[in-house]
């Protein structure tokens, strides 16, 4: 039996974790070709800060410049079909499904039937709702505008957050000798997802224990950190290698638009591919992951789980910037 009401994480401006509200608000109606999920489980990820605090500015030219378009939160989940449009053949009510859409961060989620997959009988819930944006990102950074070959030299910065995870497990999994950095606290669990190598991403001496001391080094480079200069990767990628920038988010529009002029001018120069992008929901990628969790390649870290009622608290701890693994909302 469906509720007519459902409690959802809402907010109605811009600002931090305390502007959330938990709302006692309508289970949402269906469209053609969607399906209701009752959400076991949702996860976090850093588009849901940038959102949230409405900065930096790129994400006020998408989301909405005074005000949020959007006041529901949250993107990734798993959970139970509960009703199907008439027009869906699947999938049906009673899958265990994962995906990513808007307003995950409530007891019930209305999705298109395509943006959905069955979730690994393998695998919880938590598992499965950590996988989708963070492992999209991951995969379309390497394989769709990377173009990543079996034996080719990857270098993923940034590899202890959720993006750089994936990317390092995925780059693993798809024959790439990997090369990682990150934080000193996270330096163990990267060195666990099965990489080659592993760098302290505070090095900036250019010595033995910079993993950009090498030039010319890499066949590919997943930038997910964005705290080294497009200089310093160009010149530990090889000639006609791809530099991936993932970062976006995180940075000034002033550097954005450096990086457009990377792009279109700097990487003609420099005699390397450079560019950045925003993930799609595509589910043939998510396919794909479903895959490799089943697979074991690429299962991710789950820090701890915070229930529905206190989601401020998960996002407050999202942003202290030290997550060892995904934060994950439980209902």
């Amino acid at each position: 039996m469906i509720p007519p009401t459902m409690r959802a994480a809402i907010r109605s401006r811009y600002g931090g974790p305390d502007g959330i509200e938990l709302r006692t608000i309508d289970v949402p109606s269906l469209t053609a070709g969607q399906v209701l999920v009752k959400v076991r489980a949702a996860s976090l990820n850093q588009v849901d800060h940038y959102e949230l605090r409405g900065a930096p500015l790129l994400s006020r030219l998408m989301g909405g410049f005074r005000r949020p378009k959007e006041i529901g939160l949250g993107h990734d989940f798993a959970g139970d079909v509960v009703a199907v449009s008439p027009d869906v053949a699947d999938p049906r009510v009673g899958d265990a499904v994962f995906g990513s859409s808007i307003r995950a961060f409530a007891e019930y989620v209305a999705v298109k039937a395509e943006g959905v997959v069955p979730k690994p009988a393998t695998v919880s819930y938590e598992v499965a709702a950590a996988v989708p944006v963070a492992g999209l990102t991951a995969l379309q950074g390497l394989r769709r505008h990377g173009d990543l070959q079996a034996g080719q030299r990857v270098l993923v910065t940034g590899a202890g957050g959720g993006v750089g995870g994936f990317g390092s497990r995925i780059a693993k999994a798809l024959g790439a000798e990997v090369t990682a950095t990150t934080r000193s606290w996270n330096l163990d669990r990267v060195r666990a997802m099965g990489v080659d190598r592993v760098f302290d991403s505070a090095a900036r001496s250019g010595g033995a224990a910079d993993a950009l001391s090498v030039p010319d080094r890499y066949d590919l480079v997943l930038d997910v950190a964005g705290d080294r200069s497009m200089s310093a990767l160009a010149r530990a990628t090889r000639p006609h290698g791809t530099i991936v920038i993932v970062g976006a988010w995180r940075v000034s529009m002033l550097r954005i638009l450096g990086w457009f002029a990377e792009a279109r001018i700097g990487s003609r120069i420099r005699g390397r591919r450079i560019l950045f992008f925003i993930s799609q929901r595509d589910r043939a990628d998510l396919q794909t992951l479903r895959e490799l969790l089943v697979a074991g390649s690429i299962t991710p870290d789950i820090e701890r789980p915070y229930p529905l009622v206190e989601i401020a608290a998960a996002v407050r701890h999202l942003e202290t910037f030290r997550t060892q693994g995904k934060v994950v909302v439980t209902t």
